[in-house]
């Protein structure tokens, strides 16, 4: 594992990312228990409790994505999924939408 040294196999250890501009392991961001290319860009987060959305660990998944159970990933939700947990208020609504259509 190197540690701010120049690295031979181009194979960083874990909580580190290999800097391309100084060729060497550079620490991770605290937030990040892995990251990639920038200390700050995470691929998995310090945090179990947390959620890698973008590069960042957030503690709820944005708008439009969910989190399938034992996933520490997002999923953008499909219009399949959005239909099945979809309730009877939301039913009249969208067909009313449809029909103004």
């Amino acid at each position: 594992m190197c540690i701010r040294d120049r690295d031979s196999e181009g194979v960083c250890g874990s909580g580190f990312y290999k800097n391309t501009a100084t060729f060497t392991c550079d620490e991770c961001a605290t937030q990040c228990k892995e990251c990639l290319n920038y200390a700050s860009f995470c691929t998995q987060c310090s945090d179990p409790a947390l959620f890698v959305m973008n590069g960042l660990c957030q503690s709820s998944c944005d708008l439009g994505y969910y989190a399938p159970a034992n996933s520490k990933s997002h999923v953008p939700v499909s219009y399949t999924h959005l239909r099945a947990h979809e309730t009877p208020e939301h039913l009249v609504c969208r067909l009313l939408l449809e029909k103004k259509k």
